[in-house]
């Protein structure tokens, strides 16, 4: 299972995931600082609007305390 972790701030749930489930779980997050605080190694660029991933390559996404605007 491949899980997107959409707006995934510092990488927390990314981890937890990958640690609770062995899934393999793939971090986008827009801010620059938050992913340089990021211990995920698959922590990539990206937002809602332009997600890094090409089509069907995921399973399921959890977006956690994401702000919209």
């Amino acid at each position: 299972m491949r899980l997107l972790d959409l707006g995934a701030g510092t990488g927390i749930w990314a981890v937890a995931f990958t640690r609770w489930y062995s899934i393999d779980v793939i971090a986008v997050e827009p801010s620059a600082a938050m992913r340089a605080r990021s211990p995920h190694p698959h922590t990539l660029a990206g937002h809602a609007g332009a997600i890094p991933l090409g089509p069907a390559t995921i399973d399921a996404a959890w977006l956690s305390t994401v702000i919209h605007r």
